[in-house]
């Protein structure tokens, strides 16, 4: 069979890679679900307990704090462990809601982290709204990518 126009054929062969490429993709990332019941539980001090807590940045100048269900494990690459509901925790979300700390970013707010169907297996907070979360169900992992804001581009 010959085709009737030859760009017709590459059209086709990028058309099925790209659907191929989405599909593969798709079910490996999650995402973050805007959630003010989560900011309200990280401005009280008051996070679910049986969650596992870290710590992107600075020890005690965080850009994110992860709560992730323990059911999963957490690629610990610049992030670190994070004790939950006592002063020192305060105090790193208290350095994420200071806006005037941060002076190109919205004051912190919370979000719920969902895997790829839509679950909910963690919680965030940052004065990022923003950051790429790759899970592997296989082995039950996520990874945490970069904070950041749309347009930034610093992946």
């Amino acid at each position: 069979m010959q085709w009737l126009f030859p760009s017709a054929k590459l059209a086709a062969a990028v058309v099925l890679a790209a659907v191929l490429v989405c599909g593969c993709a798709a079910g490996q990332w999650g995402r973050l679900e805007t959630d003010t019941g989560v900011t309200q539980m990280f401005e009280d001090n008051r996070v679910p307990k049986d969650f596992r807590y870290y710590v992107g940045g600075r020890a005690n100048m965080p850009y994110a704090i992860v709560g992730l269900d323990p059911a999963y494990t957490f690629d610990l690459h610049l992030w670190q462990k994070a004790t939950p509901n006592n002063r020192d925790f305060a105090h790193r979300v208290d350095f994420i809601w200071e806006p005037r700390v941060w002076d190109r970013f919205d004051s912190g707010h919370g979000a719920r982290i969902l895997d790829p169907e839509g679950n909910p297996i963690g919680i965030w907070f940052s004065m990022y709204p923003n950051a790429a979360i790759r899970i592997d169900a296989q082995k039950q992992q996520v990874i945490v990518f970069c904070p950041h804001r749309a347009g930034e581009g610093n992946f």
